[in-house]
């Protein structure tokens, strides 16, 4: 399945509410999975059927060890991370100890590429933890909270 610029486009612009999340500790880390609500209408007839995820991560003893993304799943295309916002904890070819954002390109997608987000990495100020990095992943790609129907738990105070 091919995905194309615009496909990719309006997936970033159409809007979409967390309606369930999951939290977990594991490995040393605090784990938190969310499953979005959007409408597809008007991205395209032909778009196979998909739902998004959204997670986020910290590690429980190094506060910049952080990350959190958004990805497209179905069983169509498997799947596809779109963007992870990581802390700065370690060195990749773009970063050295740097807070950086990782993009999928529609090229990395349509070619099938494991890990497609690293197509684009890019370094950034805009966040320095994760609490500033998911508000940075909710403004790109357009999701809102339903405060109402989640749990409390540790991401309380960015959640609300």
């Amino acid at each position: 399945m091919e995905i194309s610029e615009d496909i990719l486009k309006k997936i970033k612009e159409v809007s979409k509410t967390i309606r369930e999340q999951k939290s977990m500790s594991q490995k040393g880390s605090q784990q938190w999975s969310f499953d979005a609500q959007f409408d597809p209408a008007g991205m395209s007839d032909h778009l196979p059927d998909f739902s998004i995820k959204i997670f986020a991560r910290q590690n429980e003893s190094d506060e910049t060890n952080f990350s959190c993304g958004i990805s497209l799943v179905g069983k169509e295309i498997g799947k596809i991370m779109l963007a992870r916002y990581n802390g700065s904890n370690h060195e990749n070819d773009v970063a050295s100890y740097e807070c950086h954002i990782h993009r999928a390109t529609v090229e990395s997608i349509n070619r099938g590429d494991r890990h497609p987000e690293h197509a684009d990495t890019q370094t950034t100020d805009r966040y320095e933890n994760l609490d500033e990095a998911f508000k940075c992943l909710r403004e790109d790609y357009n999701i809102s909270m339903n405060a109402g129907s989640l749990q409390k738990n540790l991401f309380e105070d960015l959640l609300l």
